[in-house]
């Protein structure tokens, strides 16, 4: 999914030189929440859009882009903050074919890396309740990010330890001033000597105690959890070949979608079933699961072979369940549960919430992870990217990755085809 708008400007030559240096839209301070919503969406939200820009607006599901993007549109207003568009600048919404031939500055959404990699050379996050601006493209905003968390991460570790240092400089004045206080036995007229270097002492504790509780408090920055190692032990164990498809064809309707299509996917093997909406990609699954039966050829299950399906509609998702419920009536493992659904980007406070409640990335999530606890060794993957955003599909991938299965999937998404599929077959040729 892509969301853009484009804004033009029109300005004689007169005044050309001058006008590409000024912005075509500036915005300052901006603020936005919903009627209904009791916390800021986003605050202080401040940027400039120039001639030429060609802006990813990037962030979790719900933290706003869409209502930003809107309040640029004109569409709605802020709650607080400025927004200030020069003269003659003309704003649109246009999706990918028609952005990539025009020369307009844009500000976009979109879950396609690959796309916002070849189209824009900035990045603004939204996140938080606030933005944050990087230069260059996605995968140069990914690495900028990494490196100011490793930064940020470094900085409150620095702090922190300064302060527990103090502290305990403090506390060992404190008792060392305890001993000094009293003249030791045998020395005469002594005490006053002794009192004083005690007071110095508590003056040096009470110094540093000063310092910790004065100092600006770091702030323990965000920092994204690296999907951990996981064992998948609970996936059965098959036999070399986990399925075999031999001389399948398959028509709807008189139209042939495949001919002759034969493959073998082995254990631990990704194949990505690739071509355009309509050539039988979603039939060859319902086929492999017996779900429709194929006009010509042959599909067998290999030893041991145990299929687990995801679907991009939700089917067998009881709405009434939480995350938790639904996935431990696979795996009675909470831990392990728990560990799978924290890897999909599910949060902890989503966990006991009915899943009819949750947006459909969120309940995609489940269901995968349902499939992760449980036992298959052959997943059948039916677009699994298409509610998920970036970073949960970007979490998915590395989930995925460790999942010692076979793995039969489908897919737009680009860049997850790119990172998963060590094999690919396209069915717009194999008809």
């Amino acid at each position: 999914m892509t969301q853009s708008y484009a804004g033009r400007y029109d300005c004689s030559p007169r005044y050309a030189r001058r006008e590409e240096r000024m912005s075509l839209l500036h915005t300052s301070g901006l603020a936005f929440r919903h009627d209904s919503q009791a916390d800021w969406l986003f605050q202080n939200v401040s940027f400039d859009l120039g001639p030429g820009d060609r802006v990813a607006l990037v962030g979790p599901n719900g933290s706003g882009k869409t209502s930003l993007l809107r309040i640029v549109a004109g569409e709605l207003e802020p709650v607080v903050g400025a927004l200030v568009r020069r003269s003659g600048l003309r704003v649109a919404c246009v999706l990918e074919v028609y952005l990539a031939g025009i020369d307009a500055a844009c500000l976009l959404i979109s879950h396609d890396r690959v796309f916002l990699n070849r189209t824009t050379t900035r990045t603004f996050e939204l996140r938080g309740g606030s933005l944050t601006a990087y230069a260059g493209s996605y995968d140069d905003y990914r690495e900028q990010r990494e490196l100011a968390e490793r930064q940020a991460w470094k900085k409150f570790e620095a702090q922190q330890s300064r302060a527990a240092a103090a502290r305990r400089a403090a506390e060992q004045r404190v008792r060392t001033a305890a001993k000094v206080a009293r003249a030791p036995e045998g020395v005469r007229n002594g005490h006053d000597f002794y009192r004083a270097k005690a007071a110095r002492l508590q003056r040096t504790a009470r110094i540093l105690r000063e310092r910790v509780t004065h100092e600006p408090r770091a702030v323990k920055p965000f920092f994204e959890t690296a999907i951990p190692v996981l064992d998948f032990a609970d996936v059965h164990r098959s036999g070399n070949t986990l399925l075999r498809i031999d001389g399948l064809s398959k028509s709807f309707e008189g139209k042939p979608l495949f001919r002759g299509l034969s493959m073998t996917v082995g254990r631990g093997e990704r194949w990505a079933l690739l071509g355009p909406n309509g050539s039988g990609k979603t039939t060859l699954l319902r086929i492999v699961r017996g779900l429709e039966r194929a006009d010509e050829g042959t599909v067998e299950m290999g030893i041991g072979a145990r299929l687990g399906y995801f679907s991009q509609e939700g089917e067998h998702i009881d709405p009434e369940m939480s995350p938790l419920a639904f996935c431990l009536a696979v795996n009675p493992d909470e831990t392990r549960v728990r560990t799978i659904l924290g890897c999909l980007k599910v949060r902890a406070d989503q966990v006991r919430q009915p899943i009819g409640s949750m947006s459909g990335g969120e309940r995609a999530k489940v269901a995968l992870a349902a499939l992760l606890v449980g036992e298959a060794n052959l997943l059948l993957l039916d677009e699994p990217t298409n509610h998920l955003d970036i970073e949960a599909r970007e979490a998915l991938e590395a989930t995925l990755a460790q999942y010692p299965g076979a793995i039969l999937f489908v897919s737009h998404d680009r860049r997850f085809v790119e990172s998963l599929a060590e094999d690919r077959i396209d069915l717009s040729r194999a008809c």
